[in-house]
């Protein structure tokens, strides 16, 4: 009960009232502006956030070949290369 069905009504709640703000947010308004209770950019703002992310993972994952993203390299922290102190 605790493991499964709760957890489920919460993400369910969450993402029915992510629905209805995203939904409000857009039909409250027939314009973009720049302006803090305009609601096409309060939806796009943080749209814009979470793209800038994924942009920035996958300049980091094929054009820097960053070692987060290759399994086991620089992700352990009992690794002893990321130990080493360099003096």
């Amino acid at each position: 009960m605790r493991a499964v069905v709760l957890p489920a009504l919460s993400a369910a709640a969450l993402l029915g009232l992510g629905g209805y703000l995203g939904w409000s947010f857009y039909t409250s308004t027939d314009h973009l502006e720049l302006r803090a209770d305009n609601g096409w950019f309060l939806l796009l703002t943080p749209l814009a956030m979470i793209a800038s992310g994924f942009v920035a993972a996958v300049w980091a994952k094929w054009v820097r070949r960053s070692p987060y993203f290759r399994t086991g390299d620089g992700t352990d922290a009992d690794a002893p290369q990321l130990l080493a102190t360099s003096n």
